[in-house]
């Protein structure tokens, strides 16, 4: 599948470009902020497969989706709950109300692989245990931080903690494509999954996307993410 990003948000067009990334069959044939540049794109790269914002700036989406009636699948992406029936209506495959989340994602992409007659393999996922604990399977996508627990580690993924065997140095070097940082000897983070950062004592409380949860950080991990961020 060719996949078009019609998105006015550069931090969800970039999460959403990695995920799509590290999926075999989908190749992204381009990202539009606007839709002018998306009519362009879709007459020069013939997407067979659009993510539509409802809000692109001071445009709406819904005025691009009658012209890609026959010539795409589409899926909405939008932070609006209410415009789910008129998207239907209008023939969309899907409509995901942000964030969008690797499982959500994937379940917009099955049905439109059914609409277009095509198939697609999902993101490559790796266990996550402690001895003793129950196994899980995280995408590398969504783990937004991990944290050194003695010679063991505990990440952070969708809202979640799971503790893992594995030591952050590990896990810095499955993450590394991922724009993770290790601020240091016990901290790895996720810098486009960080939602806010507020001053606790000579450190720094650091809210996660998607998560109640926060990351404590001392002096030189502040610093050090400080730096990364261009404050």
């Amino acid at each position: 599948m060719r996949a078009l990003i019609v998105e006015d948000s550069k931090p969800d067009r970039d999460a959403l470009r990695a995920m799509l990334k590290r999926l075999p069959g989908i190749h992204t044939a381009g990202e539009a902020a606007g839709l002018e540049e998306a009519r362009r794109l879709v007459r020069e790269e013939a997407p067979n497969l659009v993510f539509l914002d409802i809000e692109v700036g001071r445009e709406n989406g819904f005025d691009l989706l009658e012209e890609l009636r026959g010539r795409a699948a589409v899926v909405f992406t939008t932070v609006h709950t209410g415009h789910g029936g008129e998207a239907f209506d209008g023939d969309a495959v899907d409509y995901i109300v942000k964030p969008v989340t690797e499982e959500r994602l994937m379940r917009a992409l099955q049905r439109a692989a059914k609409a277009l007659d095509s198939d697609v393999r999902g993101l490559a996922k790796v266990p996550v245990h402690r001895s003793g604990s129950a196994r899980h399977y995280l995408t590398l996508e969504s783990v937004s931080a991990v944290l050194a627990e003695g010679n063991y580690s505990l990440v952070h993924s969708g809202g979640r903690e799971y503790p893992d065997h594995r030591r952050i140095r590990g896990w810095h070097g499955l993450l590394g494509e991922f724009g993770v940082e290790r601020l240091d000897r016990s901290t790895l983070l996720r810098l486009d999954h960080i939602d806010s950062v507020r001053p606790h004592g000579v450190g720094a409380l650091v809210g996660l996307k998607h998560s109640a949860a926060t990351i404590e950080l001392g002096r030189a991990a502040r610093e050090r993410l400080a730096a990364f961020m261009d404050w």
